[in-house]
């Protein structure tokens, strides 16, 4: 049995996109955009970044439990996360903003109707199987890592 609730992973989601977000109340604008953080990772592609997995992953999980992904498994995206950092560096601050944003909120909305069945159910994709709670706590911890990253950034800066 999950320890969790749908609504406990909803606050969880919630709260680490919060502290992720307040982060970036302490940039500059021109450090949103060209602040290096390494592995050419900016601010604002870091954001684009967990906005594009939080997709995914929201899309991944609403699969498993329509039972799409059952037999052809997980269709993971084409392009690597150098790819999609170079595509990120020329969209606009307010487009990644909006569209990580958006794409927490699904997310949100998605563990906040979870019941404790569907939390604790094995859901099959092709030869292997989704957890929803594992997968949850896995994207809570991954906004974390990244939110590690800019913290890092911001007390480099301040010494």
């Amino acid at each position: 049995m999950t320890t969790q609730t749908g609504s406990t992973y909803a606050a969880l989601l919630q709260e680490s996109f919060d502290r992720l977000l307040a982060l970036y109340t302490e940039l500059s604008p021109q450090e949103v955009e060209r602040a290096e953080l390494g592995d050419g990772w900016t601010p604002k592609t870091l954001l684009a970044h967990v906005g594009f997995w939080d997709d995914f992953q929201t899309q991944r999980m609403e699969e498993a439990v329509k039972g799409v992904s059952a037999m052809r498994g997980v269709m993971w995206p084409e392009e690597d996360n150098d790819a999609r950092i170079a595509a990120d560096s020329v969209r606009s601050w307010p487009e990644v903003a909006a569209q990580a944003t958006a794409a927490r909120r699904r997310m949100i909305a998605f563990a906040a109707a979870l019941d404790d069945d569907a939390l604790t159910r094995a859901y099959p994709e092709g030869k292997r199987m989704l957890s929803l709670s594992t997968l949850l706590t896995h994207m809570v911890r991954h906004t974390e890592e990244h939110a590690a990253l800019l913290r890092a950034y911001g007390a480099d800066r301040a010494e």
